[in-house]
């Protein structure tokens, strides 16, 4: 390039710059684009990552993939689990569904005897499904579901329960009782300071 523009006599004039360019960088400035574009596959940007060296040689910028589930979404106009949970849609939230949610929520206050892991988040989920427990033929009678027990919603078996009815009786005399006497020990304070008085 230097003796073609020589020979014509016009001499591009380059300024002095005040940053130094590595040699590498400054090579790849200074010469020619390549004919063909570097093409190079989205897996296998995905794969690797690119070192400051490749992306140099590139001559577009790698291209940024979507997600698949929000590909799907967009193509299909409804949210899925993913591929992975065999593309689960989103269960539309009645109020039944809300209430037995929230209750599985606070599972860990149902059962005084069992202890489940404290959730960290409190929405609902949005990728669930609902099912009915139906009892297999090789089932003895005895470890089946009683029909009265089996009711539509959580909160109707819970009530239909007597051994959780009783527990959560106990409790709310337990909590009224402690109220009350806190209740009763501030009474008694602000009057011994009205005597003092």
């Amino acid at each position: 390039a230097s003796s073609a523009s020589s020979s014509t006599g016009a001499a591009p004039s380059k300024k002095p710059s005040k940053h130094k360019l590595s040699s590498a960088l400054q090579a790849s400035l200074d010469a020619p684009a390549p004919q063909a574009p570097v093409v190079q596959s989205a897996a296998m940007a995905a794969a690797k990552p690119l070192t400051i060296g490749q992306l140099e040689k590139m001559e577009t910028a790698p291209a940024v993939t979507v997600s698949s589930r929000k590909r799907k979404a967009d193509k299909d106009g409804k949210e899925t689990a993913g591929p992975k949970w065999f593309d689960l849609p989103a269960t539309p939230l009645t109020e039944d569904v809300v209430h037995d949610l929230r209750l599985l929520q606070m599972r860990n206050v149902l059962d005084p005897k069992r202890h489940y892991k404290s959730s960290d988040s409190k929405e609902l989920p949005k990728f669930f499904h609902v099912a009915k427990v139906i009892d297999g033929p090789a089932d003895f009678y005895s470890s089946r579901a009683t029909k009265a027990g089996s009711k539509k919603r959580l909160i109707d078996q819970l009530l239909a329960d007597t051994k959780f009815r009783q527990y959560n009786k106990k409790k709310y005399i337990e909590i009224q009782k402690t109220k009350a006497r806190g209740a009763r020990k501030s009474k008694s304070k602000g009057q011994d300071k009205k005597k003092k008085r």
